[in-house]
């Protein structure tokens, strides 16, 4: 499981922005993004290529929020006995 560290925008591509230095990039990979402390909107660059991961979680507030763009995410949990998922998350009012 690869965590987005800090609350900022950045490249997905960019392994400093991920808990082990560790990309999240194959069939199975796990990709989580989870700053409810901090105020902000976050853009996350794709880097204008496709991302595969087995699992995407996002947790927002009502005071912070991440945006995926430039590119694809595609959702792939191949040989890995399960379903590939998404797991959404607000707290503190407003919508996910």
């Amino acid at each position: 499981m690869a965590n987005w560290l800090l609350a900022t925008s950045g490249n997905w591509g960019d392994g400093a922005r991920w808990s082990g230095g560790l990309v999240p990039n194959a069939p199975g990979a796990s990709a989580v993004f989870t700053q409810l402390g901090t105020a902000g909107f976050f853009g996350v660059d794709l880097g204008g290529v496709t991302r595969k991961v087995g699992t995407l979680t996002m947790s927002s507030s009502s005071t912070a929020a991440y945006a995926l763009a430039n590119g694809t995410i595609e959702m792939d949990a191949t040989g890995f006995g399960g379903t590939a998922t998404i797991n959404l998350s607000h707290s503190g009012g407003g919508s996910a």
